[in-house]
């Protein structure tokens, strides 16, 4: 049983659900607060350098036409996080979409509209502070749901979405310049990660509307053979998925499925192999305290895992929160607990 914050099994309620899965109800005093006062938070990523993980972060005003990326430090002597705003690109009036890249480059889009084409793409030198321009195939927003990521052969691959919801994989040598752009599905909240054989794995969700989502996956060999999408899990209504490659060279998905009987979301994660087979699902987080959204992941301190979240309070309005996690999820062999 994977305990979280290294919590023993009698912390846990281990119970069967209808599709085969194991659900472990955490102990809520060790879900943390980053931010509770922004009006709506979105996406994150974090960094994680010796033993201070940092999370930067998107915040939203209520009407979605302002936007500011803010960084904080989750140390494990203070028991609140130090917040502080970027303000890398003060004549936007959005600044969002972070993703990390090697622990070293931070990813941004700004424009000035949520959607649309005019936006641009800025990569920023933690260790220098250069900021730098980013050449992508296409025209941009915050609204194109951009993420990069540091995957095979040293090279750099960002996912996004464009038109009428087509989804788009292109990769950089050099991490600034986008080309070779491919096109994947029709859907929306992209990602995409690697085997450690090479092969490429990339999630989106799709579906009629917010409450029927269905979040598939495809995977592309080396070679350039691309697999029939498949569903993550046959839950009614899943969003959000986010990947990360594991230590023995899986992907670990997080995403978050909506509870039973009730509207509110619930954070779950799986392993998938590069065949295409399925590990067992955990359920992370099941609480009404909690409506789940957007979770990101990153390893530390060797198989440990720690995951931001945003709660969902309103409409217009969410908290972010993380929790660390005692190891990746169950091997992609393993079919029970």
């Amino acid at each position: 049983m994977r305990a979280i914050f290294g919590l023993s099994l009698n912390n846990f309620i281990n119970i069967s659900c209808l599709f085969g899965c194991a659900v472990a109800y955490a102990n809520e005093a060790e879900v943390f607060s980053v931010d509770i006062n922004a009006q709506y938070t979105g996406a994150s990523t974090m960094v994680v350098t010796d033993s201070v993980v940092k999370v930067f972060y998107e915040t939203f005003d209520t009407d979605f036409k302002h936007a500011e990326v803010y960084s904080a430090a989750l140390l494990d002597s203070e028991p609140r996080p130090r917040l502080k705003k970027l303000n890398l690109a003060k004549k936007y009036n959005l600044i969002a979409r972070p993703s990390l890249v090697s622990n070293k480059y931070l990813y941004i889009v700004v424009s000035q509209k949520y959607w649309g084409k005019n936006g641009s793409v800025l990569r920023v030198n933690l260790e220098s502070n250069v900021v730098e321009k980013v050449l992508m195939p296409r025209g941009v927003s915050v609204g194109s749901l951009l993420r990069f990521k540091g995957l095979t052969d040293s090279k750099v691959f960002a996912t996004y979405r464009a038109g009428k919801s087509n989804i788009f994989i292109a990769h950089s040598d050099d991490g600034l310049n986008f080309a070779n752009e491919q096109s994947v599905a029709i859907g929306t909240m992209p990602d995409i990660s690697a085997f450690g054989n090479g092969s490429l794995i990339s999630a989106y969700q799709a579906g009629p509307d917010l409450r029927n989502m269905k979040v598939y996956f495809s995977i592309q060999e080396k070679g350039g053979t691309t697999s029939k999408p498949k569903r993550i899990a046959e839950h009614k209504n899943i969003h959000d998925a986010f990947m990360l490659r594991r230590s023995d060279g899986n992907v670990d998905v997080y995403f978050v499925k909506q509870a039973e009987s009730e509207e509110r979301l619930i954070l779950s994660r799986r392993c998938i192999n590069h065949t295409g087979s399925l590990g067992i699902e955990e359920v992370l987080l099941d609480s009404k305290k909690y409506n789940v959204a957007k979770p990101s992941a990153q390893m530390f301190n060797h198989n440990e895992v720690i995951v931001s979240f945003i709660n969902q309070t309103g409409p217009a309005s969410s908290s972010l929160h993380y929790m660390k996690l005692d190891s990746e999820a169950a091997a992609c062999g393993v079919t029970h607990k």
